[in-house]
């Protein structure tokens, strides 16, 4: 006889949470793919001890960090283990939008999702991109990434080349309508 064991992501893992597979008296977590039934017999003791270490960590964090008692942690594609107590930097939205994006233990970029109608989509921005707007942001203005507001198109069509009588050797780009008159 031989046995199936089935993996899931931590997406898996959270979407059957949502749709209340799981009994909500129980404490799961997920662990490199696999589902684990947490124990229940945590006792008065337990509880008090992270009742007590909660409050301690808000005293003297408060203001800098948002403190996670017994919540799920998605650390990567395949785990969200439910530590007793977490700390993350405080954020205003409670976290609430995503977080670090995980991938082979080292933060790729910052996870987050939009929400609208019927679109439930997740983004990911590169770590880079997040270097560049902290880079741009030091000096206390956001001055944006360049781009060109331009009206222009291509020479690839065929057409357009004949139209102009352009060898077709040129490449290139014809800039119908400046975005700006002041353009040098």
């Amino acid at each position: 006889m031989s046995i199936t064991v089935k993996t899931f992501t931590a997406d898996e893992f959270y979407r059957l949470d949502e749709l209340g597979f799981f009994d909500r008296d129980q404490r799961f977590e997920l662990l490199d793919g696999q589902i684990v039934h947490r124990s229940d017999d945590v006792g008065p003791a337990h509880l008090s001890v992270v009742l007590r270490m909660t409050e301690k960590f808000v005293l003297a964090l408060g203001g800098e960090f948002n403190v996670f008692p017994q919540v799920s942690l998605r650390l990567n594609a395949d785990s969200a283990p439910m530590p007793d107590i977490y700390l993350a930097p405080r954020r205003a939205d409670y976290y609430r939008g995503g977080g670090p994006a995980i991938a082979d233990d080292k933060m790729i970029g910052l996870a987050f999702r939009k929400l609208t109608g019927d679109d439930n989509i997740g983004y990911i921005i590169p770590n880079e991109e997040i270097e560049i707007f902290l880079k741009d942001i030091a000096d206390g203005h956001y001055d944006g990434k360049p781009a060109l507001y331009d009206d222009l198109q291509t020479l690839e069509n065929p057409a357009l080349r004949d139209f102009l009588k352009l060898d077709k050797s040129v490449e290139g780009m014809i800039v119908h309508k400046p975005f700006r008159s002041d353009a040098d």
